[in-house]
């Protein structure tokens, strides 16, 4: 057992107890995380509202075992910086898979950053973007909606390869 030395004298090694009363609770812990993400979504808000004058969404659906979830990033132009910068505001479920509960989803979300204008979207091609960019173009004026180019490609690459190949990976579109 490797020997402790406190102040020049060999000291026993701590106890459990000891141990226990400087680690910080589960509660603790987690008090910690919510506080630095209160934080985190205070400083995107400041950013977004006095740095970001147009902002776009972009957003994408994932599923895993069965749950749907709404990635949701607001990226834009900011002035101080001279570049293009995007905000991860949320990874979250979506309790029903269509466009209007992706659009209640989002705008839930962007109800924490003090509802900021958003000038447009760019997601998938899947219906449930559309619907749901239809929601938000009556919330925000002048809203622009936009098919990723790179999404499309990529179903027509997995597509394509599909009917090449097989689908012996699951990959089915």
């Amino acid at each position: 057992m490797a020997e402790m030395h406190r102040q020049g004298t060999l000291a026993e090694p701590p106890s459990i107890n000891n141990i226990l009363a400087i680690v910080p609770s589960r509660q603790a812990v987690g008090e910690f995380r919510r506080t630095a993400a209160d934080f985190n979504d205070y400083r995107a808000y400041l950013d977004l509202q006095e740095n970001v004058p147009v902002k776009y969404l972009i957003a994408d659906d994932g599923n895993k075992k069965g749950i749907k979830y709404k990635v949701i990033i607001v990226a834009g132009y900011h002035i101080i910086l001279k570049c293009i910068v995007e905000y991860l505001l949320d990874a979250t479920k979506v309790l029903q898979g269509t466009g209007t509960a992706s659009a209640a989803t989002v705008l839930r979300v962007l109800a924490r950053y003090d509802d900021p204008d958003l000038a447009g979207q760019c997601t998938d091609n899947a219906g449930d973007c559309w619907t749901m960019a239809e929601h938000l173009a009556k919330k925000f004026v002048c809203y622009i909606a936009v098919g990723c180019v790179l999404h499309i490609m990529q179903l027509i690459v997995i597509t394509a390869c599909i009917h090449a190949y097989g689908d012996d990976y699951g990959f089915g579109v």
